[in-house]
């Protein structure tokens, strides 16, 4: 018995391997971003990251003076590492170059602003915040120790020297997405 046109497989049937040959990437990419929803599953997941980090940091700070539990216990800064995810989401799915400066930028300008966190919680919390940080990474959760480790120099550098360390790793990544994105064709 063969389906007639626009009927459905009997119930039984099972498909094995299948195999994804693209002709039309725009339109492949299109489908993936608008039927599939990943678009939306990257920025939702940055959103729902900063909003639980956010939520747990605003009913537990006046009780806990330095915060270091919930998703504190994971990184030290987990409302960053939402708006990171979210970015990011947003970035690799909107397939502009304007996405890729927009999200170096941002970036930056939080990785400026984490810092003068960590000095000012360094200063206001003492020995229970050097404790905390030891524990905890600064926003990639399980990151290795070991790598952790090669960027302690940067981090015991003057608060000025990492303000110019970041500002030269803005320079950097804007002219390497210049370049990269420079010949690059985008859907409109």
């Amino acid at each position: 018995m063969s389906p007639a046109a626009g009927s459905r497989l009997p119930a039984a049937t099972r498909v094995g391997r299948v195999r994804l040959a693209v002709a039309d990437l725009e339109r492949s990419v299109t489908f993936y971003r608008r039927v599939l929803g990943l678009r939306v599953l990257g920025e939702a997941a940055g959103f729902v990251v900063f909003i639980v980090s956010y939520i747990y940091f605003y009913s537990v700070r006046g009780r806990a003076g330095l915060v270091t539990g919930g998703p504190y216990a994971v990184v030290r800064h987990p409302q960053y590492l939402g708006i990171f995810i979210g970015l990011t989401g947003f970035t690799l799915l909107g397939a502009r170059p304007i996405a890729v400066v927009a999200w170096v930028t941002a970036v930056c300008t939080y990785l400026a602003l984490m810092i003068y966190e960590e000095s000012e919680n360094d200063r206001r919390f003492g020995d229970r915040y050097r404790a905390y940080r030891d524990r905890a990474p600064f926003i990639i959760p399980f990151f290795p120790r070991a790598a952790t480790r090669l960027l302690a120099p940067v981090f015991a550098l003057p608060k000025s020297a990492q303000y110019v360390a970041v500002a030269v790793l803005y320079v950097t990544l804007i002219a390497a997405a210049i370049s990269f994105l420079r010949d690059r064709a985008f859907p409109t």
